[in-house]
């Protein structure tokens, strides 16, 4: 395949889970690149399984990539010979980085007091709640503990809030800022020069 991107990895991710839908009994999905010096990307059937307890029930009604695809990265990068504290490092910055993302894309409802804007933001949250939780149950040790230790802040900071003004939101999720602030730019190990760009 064409060598990876940040928006072809989403792609890839896509349709590793839907293949994985049709045939439940591959053992392992494997993409190549064109550069000879970028790594594959290997799913293994760990990796798909934890995607696709949580992408199944959305496929009709959401997008489940930006939840269920923090299975498969924490999987691929496993896979890929990544350490476990950059493994960890990375999807915790990518599901900090989707909750900081939708509260600014929310913020102009949110400002003007739209319940329907924080209603979004809080579920939103909380599914990526559950994909980094996810994600931790496929790590061990420090890196188990720090997914699920963010991913029980998440959940912490969706309970405090949904009593609060949807224009209290603009400036919420502080954790998840302080989060994306420590652990980015993400590291894939399939882009090159990621570091160079803004994600």
């Amino acid at each position: 395949m064409p060598d990876i991107s940040v928006e072809s990895l989403r792609e890839a991710f896509r349709a590793i889970l839907r293949a994985a839908i049709a045939d439940p009994s591959v053992e392992r999905w494997e993409l190549r690149q064109v550069s000879p010096d970028r790594p594959m990307l290997h799913v293994d059937r760990t990796g798909t399984h934890a995607g696709l307890q949580i992408a199944e029930p959305f496929w009709d009604t959401a997008d489940p990539l930006p939840f269920s695809a923090l299975t498969l990265l924490a999987n691929a990068m496993t896979n890929a010979g990544e350490l476990a504290k950059t493994t960890a490092s990375t999807v915790l910055c990518l599901a900090a980085a989707h909750v900081i993302g939708e509260r600014d894309r929310l913020s102009p409802a949110l400002a003007h007091g739209d319940p329907a804007a924080k209603d979004e933001l809080i579920s939103t949250t909380k599914l990526i709640n559950g994909g980094a939780k996810a994600a931790a149950h496929l790590m061990q040790g420090a890196a188990h503990r720090k997914l699920l230790a963010f991913a029980e802040v998440l959940a912490g900071e969706c309970h405090r809030l949904k009593s609060a003004p949807p224009f209290a939101l603009v400036h919420e999720f502080v954790p998840a800022y302080r989060a994306l602030r420590r652990h980015g730019p993400p590291h894939l190990p399939w882009i090159k020069g990621l570091h160079d760009s803004a994600v």
